[in-house]
């Protein structure tokens, strides 16, 4: 095995397909990792993610409880078979936290690169370091990171413990093309947007983990959002539920026809893609999905107000609010 790749989704891997393709390494050999608790990881984002990782000649595709610890990593190694062995490349979505030092202590690796979660990858949630507290930016990650491909950094900027040397992105249009390739390659088939019709895409989000908002409050957000816009002139909301978002399916798409629910775990890219219409946007309380949208696919951003507390541990969610409207 040349590779291994820890990621924690669909997004993610979408990414990491870009790079690989960037750089044509898709038939090289790659171990991609689910990792996650297994209490935020649904059945059906491991489906998704074991889709997606097929789509690749010559990968493996593994779900690792990162609360089994060192055990389950070691366990990990061993299935893949590198007990003896080290990686040319060790792909993580993160550089900061217990979960993330744990794995980049117990891989042997020559090039650790840094792949593009979302806004936390960029600004890291004070609680995954102890230094975050104490010097937000003067904290570096514990491992040297060899390069960190990162889309959106063209937009908004590289994160504050990389030099720009390190920091790399591809097009506009070499985004855009390596996710209809992914899409080709899965056989998916995505939603008929017809012509200029008015589509409002619309990505939840689950900050009730986080303790910044209720899950009560969280899904109320989204209900008067739909309230508020099924009585304009929008056609059609697509409502896709966060994969780690507890909510049934009904939710939302029971206040009104014009509301379709998106129940796999696919990343919304792959719908931005089909953009046939001037008059499509994507609405969220919180998504790195509106500045993907907004710099990538030309899908107009609305960000739904909402009073998050405790937002101080989160300085991406402070900073969502002014990208989206800078």
């Amino acid at each position: 095995m040349k590779h291994i790749a820890f990621i924690t989704g669909p997004a993610d891997f979408l990414n990491l397909y870009s790079y690989l393709q960037h750089y044509k390494m898709e038939r090289e050999s790659v171990a991609i990792v689910l990792y996650g608790t297994a209490r935020n990881i649904s059945e059906d984002l491991k489906v998704a993610t074991a889709k997606l990782s097929g789509s690749l000649d010559n990968s493996s595709y593994y779900f690792q409880d990162a609360d089994e610890g060192i055990d389950g990593l070691c366990s990990l190694k061993l299935k893949i078979g590198l007990i003896e062995k080290g990686l040319k490349s060790l792909f993580m979505t993160h550089v900061f936290g217990k979960y993330e030092n744990l794995v980049l202590d117990t891989f042997s690796y020559d090039r650790l690169i840094l792949i593009e979660n979302g806004l936390a990858t960029y600004y890291p949630p004070t609680g995954r370091d102890p230094r975050l507290k104490q010097d937000y930016y003067s904290t570096e990650p514990r491992k040297y990171v060899h390069e960190a491909w990162l889309p959106l950094a063209q937009f908004i900027g590289n994160p504050f413990y990389l030099t720009s040397d390190v920091v790399k992105s591809p097009s506009v249009q070499e985004f855009r093309s390596s996710t209809a390739d992914l899409l080709a390659r899965t056989g998916l088939v995505p939603i008929s947007v017809e012509v200029c019709k008015k589509i409002v895409f619309i990505a939840g989000t689950s900050l009730y983990r986080l303790g910044v908002i209720s899950q009560e409050r969280e899904i109320e957000c989204y209900q008067q959002f739909v309230n508020q816009i099924v009585e304009t002139d929008v056609d059609r909301i697509y409502w896709k539920p966060h994969p780690r978002m507890s909510v049934s399916s009904g939710t939302v798409s029971s206040i009104s026809t014009k509301v379709i629910t998106l129940t796999d775990s696919m990343p919304l890219e792959f719908q931005f893609l089909q953009k046939k219409s001037e008059h499509m946007t994507c609405a969220s309380i919180a998504s790195s999905t509106l500045l993907f949208g907004q710099h990538i696919y030309d899908v107009k951003p609305i960000l739904i107000s909402e009073q998050l507390k405790k937002v101080f541990s989160f300085p991406h969610l402070i900073k969502v609010k002014y990208l989206v409207n800078s």
